[in-house]
């Protein structure tokens, strides 16, 4: 038996613009680990990510990543899940979130 390190795993990158409508981001493989961040630019917009799609139908339990500022100097969400999807929504109408998706992928 062996422990888990926090951020163990082979990360994969992704990078996309989500807007108001949102959009599922399917894995095809399961991760232990998560980073979302949201890169400082004029135009960004603040994100909400679901966990479960009846949750994003339904625009309920989510967390929303903020843009970077003095109570969120990195402007990210990072923390150990074990999920093979996502849904992302723009937290604004009619804006747009540029995100950028750290996945660790669960080795074994």
């Amino acid at each position: 038996m062996s422990l888990m390190t926090m951020r163990g795993g082979i990360p994969r990158v992704w990078r996309g613009a989500i807007d108001s409508t949102g959009r599922k981001r399917q894995f095809s493989f399961y991760c232990n680990y998560l980073q979302v961040r949201l890169p400082g630019s004029p135009s960004n917009e603040p994100c909400k990510m679901y966990f479960t799609e009846d949750d994003f139908d339904n625009d309920e339990n989510y967390v929303t990543i903020q843009l970077s500022s003095s109570d969120t100097p990195y402007g990210e969400f990072q923390g150990p899940v074990e999920i093979s999807e996502a849904w992302f929504r723009c937290a604004t109408s009619g804006g747009t979130s540029n995100i950028e998706l750290v996945i660790y992928q669960r080795r074994g």
